[in-house]
């Protein structure tokens, strides 16, 4: 039997402010470029080549983790690009179900979003 994200991942997704971004230790748009997998499938380590910066990231490429990667509401794929918000743990940072990690190129990706990122776009939260 084949378990869906909504089994995993219960939290609300409603309107995201500025002030919430703070909370996190890495804000940033990249491409994704790489994914690998643990033997179990359930550690993925998601390679990106970062667009823009907002938080917390100083490199080109970076690397975040997430558990049960198919459970977190966003269906990885290469070449695509992707809003994430991330935390860090065992210095590792790590996204999840109830991050805020969004395909940026959707064309449901949400207006609120558009307008939070010209706000960090112009004031980067380092």
């Amino acid at each position: 039997m084949l378990l869906g994200r909504d089994v995993f991942c219960s939290c609300s997704k409603g309107e995201f402010s500025i002030s919430e971004y703070l909370n996190y230790d890495a804000v940033f748009t990249g491409e994704l470029v790489l994914i690998s997998k643990d033997s179990l499938d359930i550690e993925w380590n998601i390679k990106l080549k970062l667009i823009d910066k907002y938080r917390g990231v100083l490199d080109d490429t970076i690397s975040v983790y997430n558990s049960w990667a198919f459970s977190n509401g966003v269906d990885f794929e290469l070449n695509k690009k992707y809003l994430v918000s991330a935390a860090k743990n065992n210095n590792k940072l790590w996204t999840s179900c109830c991050d805020r990690t969004v395909d940026f190129e959707s064309s449901d990706f949400p207006d609120y979003l558009k307008k939070i990122l010209v706000f960090l776009t112009l004031k980067t939260f380092m």
